[in-house]
């Protein structure tokens, strides 16, 4: 009898514990407004939805053949819940975003060798170069240690750029931060330490010795003698023009017979006009990294889109009819997390200008001949929660109540700068730390009647945290991310891989480097041949 009662009173908390978990979230006598499409409401039409995706995923087709063409487009910084708020963004909760139309899905681990949670130039090195990094090195083996230059000599690994450059493919790249960040750098660059971006950079360094500015090269420089990649466009002009060597890259670019040098968008789109196979076509646009896609018109008009750049691209490196190979980064929706701003610092905007960058150089490519993949070199802290309604402002509250009587708001991260939100200051000067009400800044984020979202708006954050050089801002997330593929051997990324395999799946389809002898990288030619030899063989052993 005891034992019995103690059953129900243990039931009874876990129901009340459940109820409490998962409330309702109604209120007494709300109307329920219909904010969804009537149809959704009928068991034929997700019948249909159902049938339909059941037919597209058994038309799938696995291209096991040679691939002609690689793009990879990575959205630095770009976890799930970035996929899905800029999804919901672009279109509403049932919109298909271009990443998320390519045929094969998988996931990624991101981790360095040395860490769970990752940096950019890390993973850069593993999806570029198909070997993993340390956290802060790029383009050598994790037996390089972080700024130790002497660590990197004899450490230094390839990239799959630099493979296909070297199997007679045009290779190029695209940024919308500086062409020697992290995420870029790893298609070209070999160095213990990501920031070393000039060489005054690096004498800036307390840790760099005479003898390590002479036996290791800065990454502006790297770039520059880099004369082979035959597309080069993003901002970080600072890094190539102010210099304790003297040099002005950019002008040495300039005087280049082989080099058309853009700087604003319509040089670019002069450019584009008069495209050569021979002629390289590098763009700088700004002194850093190029303005966040929400403001680019109001602060920055000349700075071309990034959907522009990758465009030209295309449209250059297609010239050769032995193929190419394209990195293309949406580079600032990383930026934007950090700063915990949805909006001006894009991550969501920028999100948006990126996904429809994809569509646009998916109708420039034949699918059959291109593997294409989309990902993200790692994720952050940032979420999307609070029992949204079905199309409900994304900047804004949620359904969920919290204890001062008004609502969650739907964004937020674990960490960054969002927690100065919640400061409060006094007469007296005494800072309190409460939550920040939604209805005390609701012109920031309120987007009925039409209205944008403040520009400067910053969603809430749980945790304040310094970085080592005092600043406040938001950390890395260490979940995997995902990968969106199509094209020849594209069928290879479902699943969860380890982010070498990005590298290693491209190389392979386009048979350079580790697997230029595959079977399938064999020419009809050799097929044919193959083909008469082992027949031969076989009426040989027949007669013997």
């Amino acid at each position: 009898m005891k034992l019995s009662s103690l059953f129900l009173g243990l039931s009874a908390i876990v129901e009340a514990h459940d109820e409490e978990y998962h409330p309702s979230i109604r209120k007494k006598g709300e109307k329920i407004e219909v904010t969804w499409p009537v149809e959704e409401e009928k068991e034929g039409y997700w019948r249909d939805v159902g049938k339909e995706r059941l037919r597209k995923m058994q038309q799938k087709p696995e291209i096991k053949g040679k691939a002609k063409n690689a793009i990879l487009f990575i959205g630095d910084g770009m976890g799930v819940p970035s996929v899905t708020a800029g999804r919901i963004l672009a279109g509403g909760e049932g919109h298909v975003s271009s990443m998320e139309s390519l045929d094969y899905t998988g996931l990624v681990k991101t981790y360095n060798v040395d860490y769970q949670t990752p940096d950019s130039a890390g993973t850069a090195t593993a999806y570029l170069t198909g070997v993993k990094g340390n956290y802060g090195t790029v383009g050598i083996t994790a037996a390089g240690r972080r700024g130790d230059c002497q660590s990197q000599l004899g450490n230094e690994v390839q990239s799959v750029l630099e493979k296909a450059k070297a199997a007679g493919k045009s290779v190029g790249f695209v940024t919308t931060t500086y062409v020697n960040h992290a995420s870029p750098s790893g298609v070209f660059g070999k160095s213990a330490e990501r920031t070393w971006y000039s060489d005054k950079r690096m004498k800036q360094d307390p840790n760099v010795s005479d003898k390590d500015m002479e036996d290791c090269k800065d990454l502006a420089l790297q770039l520059f003698e880099h004369d082979d990649i035959d597309v080069i466009m993003g901002g970080g002009r600072e890094f190539f023009v102010d210099r304790l060597d003297g040099r002005n890259l950019i002008q040495e670019w300039k005087d280049d017979g082989n080099v058309t040098l853009v700087e604003t968008e319509s040089e670019l789109r002069k450019a584009m006009d008069n495209l050569t196979l021979e002629q390289r076509l590098i763009g700088i646009y700004a002194d850093r990294h190029l303005e966040y896609e929400y403001v680019r018109e109001k602060f920055a008009p000349e700075e071309p889109q990034l959907r522009l750049m990758a465009e030209a691209a295309i449209k250059k490196l297609s010239l050769n009819p032995n193929g190419f190979y394209l990195f293309v980064e949406g580079g600032k929706i990383d930026l934007a997390h950090h700063d915990t701003m949805p909006v001006n610092d894009g991550s969501l905007y920028d999100w948006k200008e990126f996904d429809t960058m994809i569509g646009n150089s998916l109708e420039m490519v034949n699918l059959n001949e291109t593997i294409v993949m989309v990902s993200a070199d790692h994720s952050h802290t940032f979420s999307i929660g609070a029992y949204g309604k079905r199309g409900e402002n994304i900047f804004g509250p949620g359904s969920q109540t919290s204890p001062d009587g008004e609502n969650v708001m739907i964004l937020g991260y674990a960490n960054g700068p969002g927690y100065n939100i919640h400061e409060k200051t006094d007469q007296s000067g005494k800072v309190t730390c409460v939550r920040k009400l939604p209805s005390e800044y609701q012109d920031e984020w309120d987007t009925s009647n039409g209205k944008k979202p403040f520009e400067n708006l910053l969603a809430p954050t749980a945790v304040r945290n310094i970085n080592p050089s005092g600043t406040n801002g938001e950390t890395h997330g260490a979940e995997d991310v995902a990968v969106y593929a199509q094209g020849p051997w594209a069928h290879l990324m479902t699943g969860t891989h380890e982010q070498v395999m990005v590298a290693h799946v491209m190389e392979f389809a386009l048979c350079i480097g580790d697997y230029a002898e595959e079977e399938h990288c064999k020419s009809s030619a050799e097929l044919i041949s193959l083909s008469f030899s082992l027949l031969f063989a076989f009426f040989f052993l027949q007669f013997e």
